[in-house]
């Protein structure tokens, strides 16, 4: 493994020599390390959710519309980027949809014909040389230049096939027809074109090369216009030469330097791979080995591309978010490719590996239907199911998967329609007539040892509880390299709609220090130390942190009341044990067991939604915190007990780059030992009201246990943490009943004196 990091280190090195600075790149991994942990089966709920059944029959006479894969030799036809131009079916469904001014295909029409507004900025006049950043500044504008001539190209071509919606139409004057209103939109697009910035010398340096991922963007949609603009009719006098030649200049220099850029092996070489090609499709280039390139870095089982090597650490080597942002670019040019080239090659999005990447992020999803944040990402929305949304070849998969996937679009309120990908989002959707959405049908609960953690979840709705719990380990740990954030055991909580707790996210790489070390997270410190967080040594980035594995056994289940999940960890010199029990959609119960050989003071943080103003969070007489959520105002009370001294539970204030409701930071309670130990336990419980007032949380003194007693309208609870077995007795409370038991961990519900168990670890006897 270290003589991998060694040839890693080298070909960073090299790179600098070439111009390319090794700040960037991840660390190879061993290709062949097997991303499972040891985890019994018996846990795994879902872990392999890809239906990959082919396409179901019943799409009756739509199926008569697929379109048969071609190869290379046969590639003539326009427009082939975005549009089939054989596909006179599907363009007939678009025209229709558009005219009666159906969601979400109007709504992306929408947002065409207002981006084909807006004024391109030449390079030379975007001001990226003064800029703090130039090629990020540079090639952004000219993202949104090719983003403009892209709206005025679709718009254009959609016009020339008849599409003019009543509601709304193509401007026309006295003295200029909706034609040649189009005609204009075109001549405009090709202006664009022939003046793009048409080079990305990355062998210039560092600042080049690194936005790559940026440049992607502006060569993907600038050629996407370009196969659009030479699909319109030639009597409409478009002369596409100097566009050509400056699309090639481009995607010359992306294909000249991507040896380079191929050992970063992530976003960086996905966008670009993908951004060639796209252009190789547009530009019909056969001759210049692009879509060789292309095939290479994005195959979905070749183990030495990119894809795969993201893949298989369920793209945890950047975070979710930046999963997406590699394959808001990839899925398009798959998409494309997929329907045109693939007659000698892969069905890009009939493959297992795209579509289960896709799927992963549904069933993570947040109760918002949000992505949540993972090592350096942030909350987001994903676009990324629409691609699969589709009768062309590879494009569709089962209609229970279809019927998933459309949910999770409704849900997000078909993201991606409305912004900068309405143009490809307009080309791609197409699902089948009649397919009705549809919630997943397995357990809301997943454990998943090939992504490196828990989602414990009461249910599928906006309102459910929800946890995601951390437990990196594996290919998933190790790829992260500089984007690789501490989250040994760390949890975020949402229930009733609302963020409770919460990963910190990720403020930008400037500040990447700010919210990836140990204690940005809701996790065990020893001695105010989690586990290493990366480092740029030598031979590039090193994620260095340790694993976490998920415990099988039964403080890991689900069932109707309660879901937990048990983790083991080591770090500092201590063994870290964690059971983490979502309790219906209530409440979050975190133990923590914690040993050493020697002694350590120990402290474990719960990361509060509360947001940054000071006195947003209150300690009560007894020490337990109240806070309010920022968006919803949710009351909230969180208390920690400890089984040797504690000091008073402190109160920090915390960066926040989550891109959650609370601005950018949070406050963090610190529960901590007081002096030094060899061995301790927490117990904590974060719980939020109903109707609007905060649930009464103390503790209650039980000799060799610790126990809280919850109480929220007309229910109580009782929670017991006994890690010995000791046979103890809880008192009876004013609506409880005495309890006797020498379970691990138990909880217990109380109304009208009347209890049941909710969740019980261990132990021979209890009794209430």
């Amino acid at each position: 493994m270290q003589m991998l990091r060694n040839l890693s280190g080298l070909l960073g090195a090299l790179a600098l020599v070439c111009g390319c600075d090794a700040s960037r790149p991840t660390s190879v991994a061993d290709a062949n390390a097997d991303a499972v942990t040891a985890v019994d089966a018996a846990i795994l709920i879902d872990a392999s959710p890809v239906d990959g059944s082919p396409v179901d029959t019943a799409f009756g006479a739509d199926s008569a519309d697929l379109v048969a894969p071609l190869s290379w030799g046969a590639l003539t036809h326009r427009p082939r980027a975005t549009f089939d131009g054989r596909d006179t079916a599907h363009l007939k469904r678009v025209i229709e949809r558009v005219n009666d001014d159906k969601a979400p295909w109007s709504t992306a029409y929408r947002a065409l014909r207002k981006t084909l507004q807006q004024d391109a900025t030449p390079f030379a006049d975007s001001g990226w040389l003064a800029a703090a950043d130039q090629y990020a500044a540079l090639y952004g504008s000219e993202t949104r230049n090719g983003e403009i001539a892209l709206a005025k190209a679709m718009v254009a071509w959609l016009a020339s096939q008849g599409l003019d919606p009543s509601w709304l139409p193509l401007p026309s004057t006295p003295t200029q027809s909706a034609t040649d209103w189009a005609k204009q939109q075109a001549q405009q697009a090709l202006q664009i074109l022939d003046g793009m910035y048409e080079r990305w010398q990355c062998l210039k340096g560092f600042d080049v090369i690194n936005r790559g991922i940026v440049a992607a963007s502006s060569l993907l949609n600038h050629a996407a216009a370009y196969d659009l603009l030479a699909a319109l009719p030639a009597n409409w006098g478009l002369n596409l030469t100097i566009a050509n030649q400056r699309l090639t200049k481009m995607a010359g220099d992306f294909a000249g330097c991507f040896p380079i850029i191929a050992t970063y092996r992530s976003n960086h070489s996905i966008r670009v791979a993908a951004g060639l090609g796209m252009a190789a499709i547009a530009l019909d280039n056969r001759d210049a080995g692009w879509i060789s390139i292309v095939e290479r870095q994005l195959h979905p089982t070749n183990a030495a591309s990119d894809l795969v090597y993201q893949g298989k650490s369920g793209a945890f080597a950047e975070g979710t978010s930046y999963y997406d942002y590699a394959h808001e670019l990839a899925l398009p040019f798959a998409f494309a490719y997929t329907r045109y080239l693939s007659g000698r090659g892969e069905r890009l999005l009939d493959s297992d590996l795209y579509s289960e990447l896709v799927l992963w992020g549904v069933y993570w999803q947040l109760p918002s239907g949000h992505r949540p944040a993972v090592d350096n990402s942030r909350v987001h929305r994903s676009s990324t199911p629409l691609y699969f949304l589709s009768r062309a070849v590879g494009g569709a998969r089962s209609i229970a998967d279809q019927s998933l996937l459309l949910w999770d679009l409704e849900r997000n309120g078909f993201v991606g329609f409305d912004g900068r990908f309405s143009g490809f989002a307009l080309a791609a959707f197409d699902p089948p007539t009649g397919l009705s959405a549809s919630a997943p049908s397995s357990s809301p609960t997943r454990y998943d040892a090939l992504r490196g953690g828990a989602v414990l979840r009461s249910g599928w709705n906006s309102d459910d509880a929800y946890a995601l719990v951390m437990a990196q380990n594996g290919e998933a740990q190790r790829h992260g390299g500089g984007h690789e954030a501490v989250q040994n055991g760390s949890y975020s909580f949402y229930t009733k709609g609302e963020t409770i707790t919460l990963d910190p996210g990720y403020r930008g790489w400037s500040e990447v220090t700010q919210t990836n070390q140990a204690q940005h997270h809701s996790m065990v410190l020893v001695d105010d130390q989690g586990p290493r967080p990366p480092s740029h040594e030598l031979l590039g980035w090193v994620a260095n942190g340790t694993e976490t594995q998920i415990v099988s056994g039964p403080r890991t289940h689900t069932n109707s009341d309660s879901a937990a999940v048990a983790l083991k960890t080591s770090y500092q010199g201590a063994t870290v044990s964690r059971t983490v029990v979502l309790v219906q959609k209530r409440y979050l119960v975190v133990e923590d067991l914690l040993s050493a050989s020697a002694a350590h003071r120990f402290s474990t943080l719960i990361q509060l939604n509360s947001g940054g103003k000071d006195g947003a969070v209150k300690l009560d007489a007894a020490e337990v915190a109240h806070y309010l959520t920022p968006q919803s105002a949710i009351p909230t009370v969180v208390a920690c007990q400890a089984n040797v001294a504690r000091a008073p539970l402190a109160l920090n204030k915390r960066k926040n780059g989550s891109g959650l409701a609370g601005g950018d930071q949070h406050f963090a309670a610190i529960c901590a030992t007081k002096g030094s130990h060899n061995a301790a336990q927490f117990l904590t419980l974060i719980a939020t009201g109903e109707n609007g007032a905060a649930p009464e949380l103390r503790e209650l003194s039980v000799e060799g246990a610790q126990v809280y007693y919850l109480r929220d309208g007309q229910r109580s609870d009782v929670v017991i943490s006994n890690p010995d077995r000791r046979k103890i007795v809880v008192g009876a409370q004013s609506d409880t009943t005495t309890i006797s038991t020498d379970a691990e961990l138990a909880i217990l519900s109380f109304s009208q004196h009347k209890g049941r168990v909710l969740y019980r670890v261990g132990g021979a006897s209890l009794d209430f």
